[in-house]
């Protein structure tokens, strides 16, 4: 007996139509440290990850009638020409104070609503997804949304999280034992 498979069988995934939304944060996630390559060379930072909710209904499918969601992954770094630092400071509509540069709560951000300017771009697979070219405040006036998803861990993003634990060697006691950290 034979099984056949085509590229025709992979499920189409929708995405978030391209466009400016209104939007709602409703969980950022630490993505620990994770190699990437940078000008050329491969670099090893500390990430976190960014969800929020659109205003835009999903149409069909498994998840209908929910919101469709869009991420964006940071280098956690408030220098100023980091894409955290530009971001956070179009979508707070002011700048950083001193004291906020020195050590700020990133999870203040979880319920603040944005527009988002989402666009759709080709990855290196080939494949068609969602990017978040900008995030902006809110206009003055406008209702806000709550977010509607709860604040768990997807498996995709736990396997992002847990390519951090392959970078390093384990540290072991003298008996041979891995040491947690």
């Amino acid at each position: 007996m034979s099984i056949y498979v085509s590229e025709g069988d992979q499920k189409p995934i929708l995405l978030a139509p391209p466009g400016t939304h209104q939007a709602v944060c409703y969980n950022i996630w630490e993505l620990g440290l994770q190699e990437q390559e940078f000008q050329g060379k491969k670099v090893t930072l500390d990430k976190i990850m960014f969800g929020w909710e659109l205003n835009e209904i999903i149409p069909e499918g498994d998840f209908d009638g929910k919101r469709f969601v869009a991420t964006k992954t940071y280098t956690k770094s408030l220098w100023k020409k980091a894409n955290l630092f530009l971001d956070l400071t179009s979508w707070r509509g002011k700048p950083f104070t001193t004291e906020e540069l020195k050590k700020f709560d990133i999870e203040k951000m979880i319920g603040v609503n944005c527009m988002l300017n989402v666009v759709h771009v080709i990855g290196k697979s080939g494949r068609e997804y969602v990017k978040v070219a900008g995030v902006l405040a809110l206009p003055k006036g406008m209702s806000t949304m709550k977010a509607e998803n709860e604040r768990t861990t997807p498996k995709w993003i736990q396997e992002i999280i847990d390519k951090q634990f392959e970078l390093f060697e384990p540290v072991r006691t003298t008996d041979g034992e891995d040491v947690p950290f």
